[in-house]
């Protein structure tokens, strides 16, 4: 049966050497809501390291955000996500959050090194997510169940709950490029519908929480490492530290991590 994506070119962002000449390839797999523009203070540094970078764009994200179908899935983020892994040639995966939870999925028919920022749960989803939405997305929340996408957060939630210590200038600024998620893929994540069960593997896997996390907690990203067999570091910093002061510590991890890999 076909898939509301299968007729879409796959979308990818790319900086770097030519593929021949790269470290290594790797693919950035985003969180829910954003498109490839929120990895932006990372790409030129990891390109001008001699990596590929290739920035995964999932369908309706992006510069101008577009409204999906209320059934897509996270299996059409998966398949989206496979597609783009199927064109390189031994990628290092890394995702945060969603992208996070995709590497999971994708881990369970294919073997390759990974890096995983904040991790969306695998299993049962935990009480803090549940508490996370009902505090702070209820009524988005409420609408989701009767079919209606789930809207990103405001930028004053954003500042509070994932982006601590962001200007709210700079928050505001970059608003307009968040997308609704589709009751499907919310739906698919809070009623684990999708569950991820990746393989075991002797290749290179690191799992970083963010103590300052208010969405994944430190305990459930360690809850991840402890599933995929995978190193653990827990980190100061927000949901998405990288726009703040904690990004260069962080950035210097992944850079570390990457050197075993390449």
């Amino acid at each position: 049966m076909a898939r509301p994506f299968d007729e879409l070119p796959v979308s990818v962002y790319r900086l770097g050497p030519a593929p021949e000449l790269a470290r290594a390839e790797l693919l950035l797999l985003p969180e829910a809501w954003v498109g490839s523009w929120y990895w932006q203070p990372w790409i030129q540094e990891l390109a001008a390291l001699d990596y590929g970078v290739n920035v995964l764009e999932l369908p309706g994200h992006g510069q101008e955000p577009w409204m999906l179908p209320g059934g897509v899935s996270l299996l059409d983020y998966t398949l989206w996500a496979a597609r783009a892994a199927g064109g390189l040639s031994y990628p290092v995966l890394l995702g945060h959050g969603l992208g996070a939870w995709l590497v999971q999925k994708l881990l369970e028919v294919v073997d390759l090194p990974c890096l995983l920022l904040a991790p969306w749960p695998a299993g049962r989803i935990p009480w803090p997510q549940w508490r996370f939405f009902i505090r702070h997305q209820f009524s988005h929340l409420f609408y989701l169940f009767l079919g209606r996408a789930l809207p990103p957060l405001s930028p004053d939630q954003m500042q509070n709950l994932i982006c601590q210590g962001v200007e709210i200038s700079r928050l505001r600024q970059v608003w307009p490029g968040f997308a609704q998620e589709p009751p499907g893929v919310m739906l698919d994540f809070l009623l684990s519908l999708s569950r991820p069960r990746p393989e075991d593997s002797t290749l290179p896997r690191l799992v970083i929480g963010f103590d300052g996390d208010k969405f994944i907690t430190p305990a459930q990203a360690r809850r991840v490492a402890y599933n995929l067999k995978a190193g653990y570091l827990a980190l100061p910093g927000p949901h998405i530290p990288w726009w703040g002061p904690e990004g260069e510590p962080l950035l210097q991890q992944v850079k570390k991590f990457l050197e075993t890999v390449s």
